[in-house]
Order: C-alpha cells, then structure tokens, then sequence
C-alpha cells in the first residue's frame, strides 16, 4: 500500500486513435513507471459481473449474447451516434474513475502514467500532467488501416474524439510520434527527468 500522505506522481497519457498512445505507454513502463491503460479498465467493467455490465445489457439487449456483451457491436452503435455514446459513458464512466482511483490509491509506485483515449477527469490531473501523443491525420489513418481496421471505423471513431488542435490544446506535454522507433524514445527519454521531478 502506498505511504499516507504522499503526494501521487500521476500523469493523463492522451492523444487521439492511431496516435501512438500505447507506444509511448511501453516506453514509459520499461523506464519504470506503473502503467495503466484505462480502455483496459473499460473493458472490465463491461465484463460479467463488472461494474458497469448490467446496466449496459439492459440498456442495449441487442448485444448481449449468453450474458456477455459483444464490445465489437456495442461499438457499431455508439461510435455512429452521439447521443447512444453519451448513454454509455453516463453509465461506464464512473465505473471506470472509481476502478482506476482505486488502483492508484493502491499502488506505491513512484510514478503512474494512465493511458486514456479521451482525456476525461477520472483522476483530478490537469493540463500541467497531461501527456499528449501527437502526429498528422494521414498517419494516424495509415497505422489503423495497417492494423486491419476498416476505414470507415476509422473515420467514425475519429469523428467522435477531437480533432488534432483540440488534442494538442489539452496538454501540458506533447510528444510527436513521427518518425523511428529510435526517435520516439530519444523524446520520450528527454521528458522523462522531468516526469520523475515532479513527484
């Protein structure tokens, strides 16, 4: 358990789909940080028994298959209509912030990065802790259709986060994704002093 009293070094990891989020996550998870990527908590709370799943199969029945939630069809419907995906996060949520404060409330790690897909305020960190991704639409397009994904998921989903000025403009930090592998680190490596600086 963490030591009472002590301030948390959290930081909000953030960018829009395809922007290399995870990437830099990893990165900062081999330099020793605690990682947490909270679409994974997402999906927990979905799961059976998880805190939001009940409310979730009532609220679209269509799909939920043997007392599971079929996450790829439930995707379908809220990412092509707005009001549907805010009926879903008004239930996800806050399932997902009291899940994630809990996880760091217990952790006694010197330094807690959340990897978040929409910056929300689960966790009371602002501008000055946030961690953008960053890079050009034509890429981030490119990374998705490479991984399998259907363009037309790709432009629904990006549709439904800000764009690419709204991304940049909520974070204290922004690390650009172009480039190498090598040239990722070498950005990552220049910020992290200062990320360990400000427990």
């Amino acid at each position: 358990m963490h030591r009472m009293g002590r301030r948390r070094n959290v930081w909000l990891l953030t960018g829009g789909i395809g922007s290399g989020k995870s990437t830099i996550r990893k990165m900062m998870s081999e330099r020793g940080a605690l990682t947490i990527d909270a679409d994974q908590v997402g999906h927990q709370v979905l799961e059976p028994g998880g805190a939001a799943h009940d409310e979730v199969a009532a609220r679209w029945p269509e799909v939920v298959f043997e007392g599971i939630i079929d996450r790829k069809r439930l995707a379908d419907i809220v990412f092509n209509d707005s009001a549907e995906l805010h009926a879903l996060e008004a239930i996800s949520h806050p399932a997902i912030s009291e899940t994630l404060k809990e996880w760091v409330r217990d952790s006694d790690a010197e330094v807690i990065i959340v990897e978040m897909s929409v910056p929300r305020d689960f966790l009371g960190v602002g501008p000055a802790r946030t961690i953008v991704a960053d890079v050009d639409m034509a890429t981030r397009k490119r990374r998705l259709t490479d991984k399998g994904m259907a363009i037309e998921d790709v432009n629904a989903r990006m549709a439904a986060q800000p764009d690419r000025d709204g991304w940049v403009e909520r974070g204290g930090w922004v690390i650009c994704t172009d480039g190498s592998l090598e040239d990722v680190a070498e950005r990552v490596d220049r910020l992290w002093p200062q990320i360990q600086s400000l427990s």
